[in-house]
């Protein structure tokens, strides 16, 4: 029944840490209550714990054995205990185990066992600390989970000692001795110390995304190479680009304007039928650009063509 009950304190605190809605929680103890008087009419075992923890002397010879003499363990310790094996633990019942505290308290005194006390509760602070900041919701939980269990158990051995609740068999997390109660409290505390790995990585991750996004978004002022200014500088090579395009269509359309007076040209040179016109020579309005690129005058040619034509015309008429 210990275990079923620190798994259920430990679900009910992880319910009311995911919804922050107290009626979780006081719907739980109100469950945990009824759940406890139906245990007690239902177990024999619960009955005689039951017995035992409210009048331990009274059963002292069966259940109340321990209780009692664990609280004389406690009580012949004192403040600063009566020295290490200079007690009797070995008159207590499972003192190794159940009983542990009452072992220490004796030997090491009260003082002892509250630094060790404290010590257990500031592990629990670490492991809340912990499940604080972590920024995924199910490791947060797991790791408050966890952290419950580990104090509740505390809990429930030093309550059940110190007659405060009925004794529920529950050991000293990483105090007593045993070899499954140790291992499961070595595995729960491996699990949320990779939390903690966990959550050094997702800083670590966090940090660098920062710096890399300070890296891209720096002032266009104060660095020349930034986006903006390479895509000013895009945009006004465009627009020299553009210009130059402009330019271009301009060139071009003075040359097909060129072209069409070429052509007209040419078609006035078929009309006339002359072999050799005043429009061009043989080679055509065209061919004036030849001339022109071998150092020709075309005009100078023409003449020198007519006059051959007008003394061609003169042999012929002799």
């Amino acid at each position: 029944l210990g275990t079923a009950l620190v798994f259920f304190v430990a679900y009910i605190v992880i319910v009311y840490v995911a919804t922050r809605k107290p009626v979780y929680p006081l719907a739980g103890l109100a469950a945990g209550a009824a759940a406890s008087v139906g245990a007690y009419h239902l177990f024999g075992h619960v009955r005689q714990r039951v017995t035992a923890y409210v009048d331990p002397f009274s059963v002292y010879d069966t259940s109340g054995y321990q209780i009692v003499q664990g609280l004389f363990a406690i009580g012949a310790g004192g403040w600063f205990g009566t020295g290490f094996y200079l007690g009797r633990p070995q008159t207590i019942p499972v003192a190794t185990k159940d009983f542990i505290f009452s072992a220490i308290c004796e030997e090491f005194g009260t003082v002892f066992a509250i630094g060790m006390l404290l010590v257990c509760m500031s592990m629990y602070l670490l492991i809340v600390s912990i499940s604080m900041q972590l920024e995924n919701t199910f490791f947060r939980l797991v790791a408050i989970g966890l952290g419950t269990e580990y104090a509740f158990q505390v809990f429930l051995t030093v309550g059940g000692v110190t007659k405060f609740i009925p004794m529920t068999g529950i050991t000293l997390p990483l105090v007593s001795y045993g070899g499954s109660s140790v291992i499961s409290t070595i595995i729960m505390l491996a699990i949320i110390q990779g939390l903690y790995i966990l959550r050094d990585d997702e800083a670590v991750a966090e940090e660098y995304d920062e710096e890399t996004e300070e890296e891209l978004y720096e002032s266009p002022y104060e660095n020349a190479d930034t986006p903006h200014d390479r895509t000013e500088k895009e945009n006004v090579n465009t627009d020299a680009a553009y210009g130059r395009t402009g330019r271009m269509h301009n060139n071009a359309d003075a040359a097909y304007g060129r072209t069409g007076r070429k052509r007209k040209n040419a078609d006035a040179y078929g009309r006339t039928g002359r072999k050799h016109s005043n429009a061009g020579s043989s080679y055509g309005a065209a061919g004036r650009e030849q001339f022109y690129d071998k150092g020709i005058d075309p005009e100078r040619y023409a003449e020198f063509l007519r006059d051959l034509e007008e003394a061609d015309t003169r042999d012929g008429r002799k």
